[in-house]
């Protein structure tokens, strides 16, 4: 029964967002709200005024889907592939789901110091500089050092951009269409992306027969979120009502 302890803490979690969003404070003016202009509610119009930025932004979380769900299926992949104990699979998915946690944090903070871009682009360089080399020593020492160090370094670094990409691209947006857009991106992204990549995974494992196949995927993910990243524009500081 312990699998359903995320779910009661789940449903703890829901009256306290249901709370949290109907006391936040309204940020759009409410003549704009009011008297919102037919462009902006038309979705072809919006699609063509902000066409570059939604398609950087879907690369991105492409980018960020693959890593993120690629990495819960390291589990799966220490035991299955390199014949690990499970509870060192195991203890392997929840360090590395926690220092993504701390890295989000981390990232959201120095965005707000240093700029959204520094932020986004940088520790993804790093995750395309060591993806390989971390999988190589996994691969050919699958213990708890490598395993644990190896995967919690690239689950603590990859997160970092993605709390600076969130801030970057709704600020990217007029006020009375960020919602709506972030959320459609968003959840075409994770269903696109996030429910094929461990199929794909698995398929490559299959296919080519080498334990490193899982690197290559994330490495072209990283690839398509830096060149993303570098084409966003820089939007901190922003100031309500500018954009």
């Amino acid at each position: 029964y312990g699998w359903r302890v995320a779910f009661l803490l789940g449903a703890v979690c829901l009256p306290f967002g249901i709370w949290m969003r109907r006391t936040l404070p309204e940020t759009v003016p409410h003549g704009e709200r009011a008297g919102a202009d037919v462009e902006s509610s038309n979705h072809v119009a919006l699609a063509r005024r902000h066409f570059r930025v939604i398609v950087l932004a879907l690369m991105i979380l492409a980018s960020g889907t693959i890593s993120t769900y690629v990495t819960q299926y390291m589990t799966t992949y220490a035991k299955n592939t390199l014949h690990v104990p499970p509870s060192l699979a195991f203890t392997v998915s929840l360090v590395s789901n926690g220092l993504q946690i701390i890295g989000a944090v981390l990232g959201g903070w120095l965005a707000d110091r240093l700029g959204r871009k520094p932020i986004m682009i940088w520790p993804q360089l790093v995750v395309l500089v060591l993806t390989y080399p971390a999988f190589l020593w996994i691969v050919r020492d699958p213990g708890a050092g490598s395993l644990l160090f190896g995967f919690g370094l690239l689950s603590f670094i990859g997160s970092l951009p993605f709390t600076a990409f969130s801030a970057a691209f709704t600020e990217a947006l007029p006020q009375n269409i960020r919602g709506g857009v972030f959320a459609t991106i968003y959840a075409v992204a994770i269903a696109t992306f996030g429910g094929t990549a461990q199929l794909v995974v698995t398929w490559l494992l299959h296919v080519t027969g080498d334990p490193l196949a899982p690197s290559w995927y994330l490495l072209l993910a990283a690839a398509v979120g830096i060149v993303a990243m570098s084409l966003m524009p820089e939007t901190a500081p922003v100031r309500v009502g500018d954009t």
